[in-house]
């Protein structure tokens, strides 16, 4: 992780300082200057996220409905040909979910959020030819490291309050899984964006519950 956030920082010195602008004269310097939108773009959008859990189903007893949060973050290309190029982020995000279980007569309504820092890459990206409207999909990874969550249960209708020990019962703090994703660009900016998100590692060791998300977002 660290070393891509050592690449995304060299990216931007590198734009911010081109060292083959050097011989240019004061005029064409400034005429080949770069806005920071030419090698950052910042992303917002909200987040529809969700549990998987394998071994469980709502033929037994569990129902998982999605959790809606924001999300915002930036975004640098790298390696930058006419057909593809890479991609790294970093982003602010809340994961989660909203669940219903019906056991015995008993409604519990279970509501689990966890804010992260997440990291993706994207090292391929494959886009059409370079028009005004510009398609693109991409595929990758993402790895994210638990900051806050805070977890809420209501019994047969009752309010939801906090449950420490549900927050408990998810005791995994980091994150990784695979990134699909879709985007169109006007020109270069802004743009709309859908990614899915599929978790692989288990937020729980005492169950497998592994976290799915699709994620919209406005890029700018």
């Amino acid at each position: 992780m660290i070393w891509l956030l050592i690449l995304l920082g060299s990216s931007i010195a590198r734009a911010n300082f081109p060292g083959s602008n050097s011989h240019l004269s004061e005029p064409d310097s400034l005429k080949h200057k770069k806005k920071i939108t030419d090698f950052v773009r910042f992303k917002a959008g909200v987040m529809m996220s969700s549990f998987y859990r394998p071994d469980i189903s709502s033929s037994n007893g569990i129902l998982t409905n999605p959790l809606w949060s924001w999300q915002a973050g930036i975004a640098s290309d790298f390696f930058k040909r006419k057909y593809h190029y890479s991609r790294a982020e970093l982003s602010f995000n809340t994961k989660g979910a909203k669940e219903y279980f019906t056991s015995d007569g008993v409604e519990i309504e279970s509501i689990n959020q966890f804010r992260n820092l997440q990291l993706s890459v994207l090292p391929v990206v494959l886009r059409a030819e370079p028009k005004k409207i510009n398609p693109s999909v991409g595929v990758g990874f993402y790895f994210s490291q638990r900051l806050s969550g805070s977890s809420k249960t209501g019994i047969n209708g009752e309010k939801v309050s906090e449950d420490p020990v549900s927050l408990s019962f998810f005791d995994v703090k980091q994150d990784f899984g695979i990134v699909l994703n879709l985007e169109v660009m006007y020109k270069k900016h802004p743009g709309i964006e859908i990614r899915y998100e599929a978790g692989l590692k288990s937020q729980s060791t005492l169950r497998d519950i592994k976290n799915r998300a699709l994620v919209f977002s406005f890029i700018f």
